[in-house]
């Protein structure tokens, strides 16, 4: 959206940014909530809620960027909130991967945390989108590549239990209904192959 300010005011570019960046902090929780919790928490109900939150609060464009930074970081540690919470509570004994995912947000949202405070309490470090300074670039960046890390991490659990699933296809014999004459035949095969 920020390549958008050729085209579109400076306002409506960073506004249009921070509603794709809520809206896939939403998106994401709702999603660990579907993969921990097997209930089905509509990523499009999610969505559409950070839609009408960020139509409410599109005066907010229009303040100072050190008023707009510590809203809007507060408003994303708010909306990780849940997708943080379930996987500590369920993911954290359910996959070793899930583990990655819930220090990942654990970072992000102490990244953005940090953020806010620094917007509060120096307003001077924010004037300027791209201006240099701790809140602006380092605490941003950290937020971004934990969220990015948390993302690979739920990719990978998802791909995990894909596998398991996969493995007690192969262990079961549907025409004869029969699990463990394959599974002593692949225990019997291991215990005899030349690489053991």
């Amino acid at each position: 959206c920020l390549t958008g300010r050729d085209v579109l005011p400076v306002w409506m570019s960073v506004y249009l940014g921070n509603l794709f960046t809520s809206v896939g902090f939403a998106c994401f929780s709702a999603a660990l909530w579907q993969r921990l919790e097997r209930r089905t928490l509509s990523i499009a109900q999610a969505a559409a809620g950070v839609v009408v939150l960020m139509i409410g609060l599109a005066p907010l464009s229009l303040q100072d960027i050190g008023t707009r930074t510590w809203v809007m970081s507060v408003l994303d540690v708010l909306l990780m909130l849940p997708g943080t919470w379930i996987v500590l509570r369920r993911g954290w004994s359910t996959a070793p991967s899930l583990r990655t995912v819930a220090v990942s947000l654990l970072l992000a949202s102490a990244a953005l945390a940090l953020r806010a405070v620094d917007a509060l309490n120096h307003p001077e470090n924010y004037t300027s989108i791209f201006q240099p300074s701790l809140g602006q670039t380092a605490l941003f960046m950290v937020g971004f590549l934990a969220l990015i890390t948390a993302g690979f991490g739920f990719v990978l659990s998802v791909l995990e239990e894909v596998a398991q699933s996969l493995e007690q296809l192969a262990a079961y014999d549907s025409l004869t209904d029969r699990s463990e004459e394959r599974r002593a035949g692949t225990e019997c095969r291991s215990r005899w192959s030349p690489d053991h």
